[in-house]
């Protein structure tokens, strides 16, 4: 009995020594933070005491424990290092474990103790759970083989580099503090397996021309990608690349989801079931309509002053043309003209506030000082209205007038334009809740093959909605436009993170990540989206839009258009009243005509 409790402590004081020894390599590296322990109370009793010098806080997880996620605990971060004893085909408690660190894999380390399988070679059973660990995104693990000698009293200690062709090493001489290198500082020329589709500005075909080469795998998403490659010593496998083939990122969801590539070169927001990078750029959702015309000449003479000004000129001459009448009736009975003329009235108020002269009355009377009071009143504001109204006439005369620009959600619903959308983005504009009412309806969904090939042409009267990496590319053709066909709505819909798609667990998302923040630093990415604006109109894509300089043209009868109608609207009024007011005596008239004959 003694001799038994003497060699466990023996073999407990050499397992903990071994584990402190890798523990402190990792510490030493990457500031561990928390230990977790996963495996039964029994296995993980005789290492629960590892780092005990540093007071580190541990957690303990086994069979019995319930679900939890590390993530959500406020009080654990990502410097995560886990201890997990027990056999390596304990897959059930293995996946209760990988749900415990779920999206954390690809930053916490950690090392699996385990005993060689009886009968079969240890190096075959650690392959093999090595590629789990892989598959999950645990890319920093270890696996150490107690072989329970005394004598030896060392692990057999085992990493994993999928990317050499010996991928199963031997650390069991290394030092502690190369336990765990970078394994994607070199990937020795592996083989990513990705997809990619026709998909400008981000990813498309530069032909050759102006002595550049063809480029299969242009824009510039693309061409963020083979500088990762070529930074990481990696190279491409395209088994689904179609040059031709607009975007389709249901398939590429579906291609992704089912294992078939590793990752998209074709970036996109994010969506359920796939992870995305660190964000390429953040993107916001525009609405690009049909730039405002120029207003018809007729229309000039009415454009001086807003709705709401001419509804208080009417007004005011209805208010004050009331006064005038209301004083009527104080001096009718000492006036020869002792009939009420309403008509004269409200004109003489209209000459007035048009600053006209007005013929004098028929009555001669004193001067009242409530007429010199609303004469006052009448001048100044006549005098101001007259002098703006052709103030602005003049300069309407002077230069082009256009309608207003939609600038807001809001007055596109009024206007009612039709915002034409690829079908797979409808869900994630429907994602805003601040959407005005209406706007929903408004969207109609294009198959992506059709609509890209309509911005591209820029075509006169479509409305549509994108990122605005895409419009600003496309509109770039117009920039030398002295009047340029279209206008992005300056409200836009909203603003997305926009990076590559890879599976849950990606491997290649940390490295991916701290390339594109290096980009975004030294401002690569903005510089490789000029660059394909050039290839795209070396390749024929874009059209460089000339302006075309008209000469400057005279006042047209057309401007003028608006007193014509003017003139025969007063016309027929005048032939209308005419009759009104001789109506009794045409009637009589026409009464004895019918008996005399």
């Amino acid at each position: 009995m003694a001799l038994e409790l003497f060699l466990n402590f023996t073999l407990t004081s050499w397992h903990l020594r071994e584990l402190n020894y890798i523990i402190s390599g990792a510490h030493y590296n990457h500031d561990i933070q928390t230990l977790v322990f996963f495996g039964s109370t029994f296995e993980v009793e005789r290492y629960i005491r590892a780092a005990e010098i540093w007071t580190t806080p541990k957690i303990v997880i086994t069979e019995h424990t319930g679900e939890i996620h590390l993530k959500n605990d406020a009080g654990v971060n990502n410097n995560i290092f886990f201890v997990a004893i027990g056999n390596l085909r304990r897959r059930s408690f293995w996946n209760h474990m990988n749900n415990a660190l779920s999206e954390m894999q690809s930053r916490v380390r950690g090392v699996f103790i385990t005993n060689p399988p009886n009968g079969k070679r240890a190096q075959l059973n650690v392959g093999e759970h090595f590629e789990w660990c892989w598959q999950r995104g645990l890319i920093n693990t270890l696996i150490l083989v107690d072989n329970e000698l005394p004598r030896e009293e060392r692990f057999e200690i085992f990493n994993y580099n999928p990317f050499l062709k010996n991928s199963i090493l031997d650390k069991s001489n290394a030092t502690s503090f190369n336990l765990f290198p970078d394994k994607f500082r070199n990937l020795h020329g592996y083989q990513i397996k990705a997809t990619a589709q026709y998909d400008p500005p981000r990813v498309f075909e530069r032909r050759e021309c102006k002595g550049k080469k063809r480029q299969p795998l242009s824009g510039y998403v693309a061409n963020i990608f083979r500088a990762f490659l070529k930074e990481y010593n990696a190279s491409l496998y395209l088994p689904y690349y179609y040059p031709n083939k607009t975007l389709d990122i249901v398939e590429i969801l579906q291609q992704i989801n089912q294992g078939d590539v590793e990752l998209s070169i074709n970036p996109y927001v994010p969506h359920k079931g796939v992870q995305l990078s660190y964000p390429i750029r953040m993107l916001r959702r525009c609405i690009v309509v049909p730039a405002a015309k120029e207003l018809e000449k007729y229309k000039y003479f009415i454009m001086p002053f807003d709705v709401d000004v001419w509804l208080c000129f009417l007004g005011s001459w209805v208010w004050l043309s009331l006064a005038r009448l209301l004083n009527w009736t104080s001096t009718h009975r000492r006036c020869k003209c002792n009939r009420l003329d309403v008509g004269r009235t409200f004109l003489e108020v209209f000459r007035l506030l048009a600053f006209l002269p007005v013929p004098g009355n028929c009555c001669s009377r004193s001067v009242r000082w409530y007429h010199l009071l609303w004469f006052m009143l009448i001048v100044p504001l006549a005098f101001i209205l007259s002098n703006l109204y052709l103030a602005s006439l003049t300069s309407f005369f002077s230069g082009l007038t256009f309608r207003p620009q939609i600038r807001t959600l809001d007055e596109l619903v009024k206007r009612n334009l039709a915002v034409e959308t690829i079908d797979y983005d409808i869900p994630s504009i429907l994602d805003n809740r601040g959407l005005p009412k209406g706007f929903v309806d408004l969207l109609k969904p294009r198959s992506p093959s059709e609509l890209i090939a309509d911005i591209l042409d820029l075509r006169s009267t479509l409305t549509f909605s994108a990122l605005i990496d895409r419009i600003q590319f496309v509109l770039n053709q117009e920039k030398h436009l002295l009047k340029p066909t279209k206008h992005i709505v300056e409200e836009c819909i909203n603003t997305v993170p926009f990076g590559f798609v890879m599976p849950p667990h990606s491997q290649f998302e940390l490295p991916l990540n701290r390339f594109l923040l290096r980009c975004a630093a030294a401002g690569l990415i903005e510089k490789w989206a000029r660059d394909s604006i050039e290839d795209a109109y070396c390749s024929g894509m874009l059209t460089l839009k000339k302006t075309e300089f008209q000469v400057a043209r005279p006042l047209l009868l057309e401007h003028f258009q608006f007193g014509w109608y003017v003139l025969g609207g007063g016309y027929t009024l005048s032939l209308l009243a005419f009759v009104l007011e001789n109506l009794k005596r045409i009637l009589r008239r026409f009464r004895i005509f019918i008996i005399y004959y």
